[in-house]
């Protein structure tokens, strides 16, 4: 939760039963019952600043976390904020763990997703063809 901060500020943690705009899309069909299931299992919500000051845009944050990063984690992050963007909601998508796959990060840093973990450059391919994980600070 206190990675969150890297992008929000007084985050608040929701669930979707507490989003009134997403029940009411929800109950007028607005979203599909495979949308409204997919909302459900995001991994975490959170609601804040994007700044300092009464006036800056308030926000809300769809985060994916996994052990380690890969490239579904980032779609689905980049889905479900889509979803919620759909439905009213000013959302960012973002990804979190304790490593990050090379073509997670590729594609996070192309689609807007944000990454929240401190991390060195990634490594590229061993010889043997796997990949290793960025080292988290």
């Amino acid at each position: 939760e206190n990675r969150v901060t890297d992008i929000i500020r007084k985050p608040v943690r929701l669930h979707m039963g507490d989003l009134e705009a997403v029940l009411d899309a929800r109950d007028d069909g607005l979203i599909s019952p495979q949308e409204w299931t997919s909302l459900k299992a995001l991994d975490a919500l959170f609601f804040g600043r994007l700044g300092r000051g009464p006036d800056v845009p308030q926000v809300y944050v769809a985060l994916e976390i996994s052990k380690t990063v890969a490239i579904s984690d980032v779609r689905r992050a980049a889905a479900r904020a889509a979803l919620l963007r759909r439905c009213g909601l000013e959302t960012i998508a973002a990804v979190g763990g304790q490593g990050v796959h090379f073509s997670a990060m590729e594609l996070a840093e192309a689609s807007g997703v944000r990454i929240l973990m401190d991390v060195e450059e990634p490594r590229t391919p061993d010889d043997d063809g796997s990949v290793e994980l960025a080292p988290v600070a």
